[in-house]
């Protein structure tokens, strides 16, 4: 009977350790492109038309040099929020998924650490994906997205399970 309840507790403790080296192929297989036309700039806050109608794409200065007329592309997320936006004609966005554990975070979030199959890293947070860790706590096995600037652009809990029919 200890054999059993040991064996299952090393299952348990190989599946969570083994979670960062899992293949994320289709983990952002959920998000959502639009392509929309900068409407406004209101008090540094960018407005786009969307076929879902008029969307906050985010600030000025998060968005740098885009204009009213300018037509992008924008990434939404399952929860409905903008999590990367492009100038039409600029290169293709080259994205890319990492799994790992949390391991720390600063207090304001824009920055965490990450252990991965590859051993630790420190990667900023966008300002757009901050509040997204604010539900995460350290430990937890995460997948993270990254921007062509190496910034995590979205974030979500993994969910590491143990059949324990098989």
């Amino acid at each position: 009977m200890a054999d059993n309840k040991f064996l299952m507790a090393a299952l348990l403790i190989g599946a969570v350790l083994a979670a960062p080296l899992l293949a994320a192929t289709d983990a952002y297989a959920d998000h959502v492109q639009l392509n929309g036309m900068v409407a406004k700039i209101q008090s540094d806050v960018v407005f786009a038309k969307t076929p879902w109608g008029m969307r906050i794409i985010g600030t000025k200065k998060q968005l740098g040099d885009l204009g009213v007329g300018d037509r992008v592309t924008i990434l939404v997320n399952e929860d409905n929020s903008v999590v990367d936006v492009h100038k039409e004609g600029a290169p293709a966005p080259r994205h890319t998924v990492l799994n790992g554990h949390l391991l720390a975070s600063t207090p304001v979030k824009n920055e965490i650490r990450l252990w991965t199959a590859e051993g630790k890293k420190v990667l900023p947070v966008s300002t757009t994906a901050i509040a997204r860790f604010n539900a995460i706590p350290v430990g937890s096995p995460i997948t993270v997205e990254l921007n062509e600037r190496g910034q995590i652009i979205d974030v979500r809990k993994m969910i590491v399970a143990v059949d324990r029919h098989a």
